[in-house]
């Protein structure tokens, strides 16, 4: 397929995948062995894991980790003991369980919150924070201009019960979806979709009797239609080399009311478009 913006760096924003919390489970585990938490905040950091619904809230619970231990009393020689060997132990397995008991029992969930707030972590007393090695994120954005992110947004957005779409805006990295508002007013709202998330709704315009009959929903075009619709888009300009920029999805009037998927092409600084059928499969019109 031909689109720009392929390449995308992990987003704070994000939902953590199982990888994640598994690094950040492992990092807790390794502070409480160096002695820099104790058994009680081991364990509440460990909860907050599974709690997290974003890269960030991981990011929390180790960015006030202390880098060195607490000091020894003088008569006191505090050596490495089984007992907290084996406790590191049974700590990281009863996490993984956990998260695998989670993870089977509940079905996969999409937040549709860009907060980045966490409960705070207990500090261990007497020690001031520190900066500690933040574990690798695993999570990769998807490109929304492919199958598979068309799918993940369509999953999410249907899932989140928005319904009343008056029009899709899709990018390389980021949709823009007017749906029916939910106020007193005739409106359309505007709904922000990047990295598996949908921003809360803002008032974006009052709509007219034109745009009251062009509402659809998501079963009324698939993601697999826009994807082929965008596959099929350098080949109908005759311009192999063509990258496409961005795809809008909608009711047309000229169209007769149908939902056509435009897709917008680049080739050597020129722009170009082509006007598809829902299914993406038949060329309503090039331009």
């Amino acid at each position: 397929m031909a689109s720009s913006g392929r390449s995308h760096g992990p987003d704070r924003r994000w939902r953590p995948s199982d990888a994640d919390r598994e690094r950040y489970l492992e990092a807790i585990s390794t502070a409480f062995s160096d002695g820099r938490i104790t058994a009680d905040d081991l364990q509440s950091r460990t909860a907050l894991v599974y709690e997290a619904r974003t890269i960030a809230d991981l990011e929390a619970l180790v960015e006030d980790v202390p880098s060195e231990p607490p000091p020894v009393p003088p008569t006191v020689a505090e050596r490495p003991s089984y007992a907290r060997m084996i406790y590191v132990g049974v700590a990281i397995a009863a996490g993984i369980a956990a998260l695998i008991a989670v993870t089977a029992a509940q079905p996969e969930e999409r937040d549709i919150s860009t907060s980045t707030s966490v409960e705070e972590a207990p500090l261990v007393p007497g020690l001031d924070p520190a900066e500690v090695e933040v574990p690798d994120v695993a999570t990769e954005k998807l490109d929304l201009l492919t199958e598979a992110g068309l799918v993940e947004m369509w999953d999410t957005m249907s899932g989140a019960d928005v319904a009343d779409i008056a029009k899709i805006g899709i990018y390389g990295d980021y949709a823009h979806i007017e749906v029916r508002a939910e106020t007193d007013e005739p409106g359309v709202d505007e709904i922000r979709y990047q990295g598996g998330f949908a921003s809360p709704r803002e008032w974006e315009r009052a709509y007219s009797e034109e745009t009251e009959a062009g509402f659809f929903g998501w079963n009324d075009v698939s993601p697999q239609a826009v994807a082929a619709a965008i596959d099929a888009t350098p080949g109908a300009l005759e311009r192999p080399d063509a990258e496409v920029a961005h795809v809008s999805v909608g009711r047309r009037g000229w169209e007769r009311g149908q939902i056509v998927i435009q897709v917008v092409a680049d080739d050597g600084g020129n722009t170009f478009s082509v006007r598809w059928d829902a299914a993406g499969s038949t060329v309503l019109s090039t331009h």
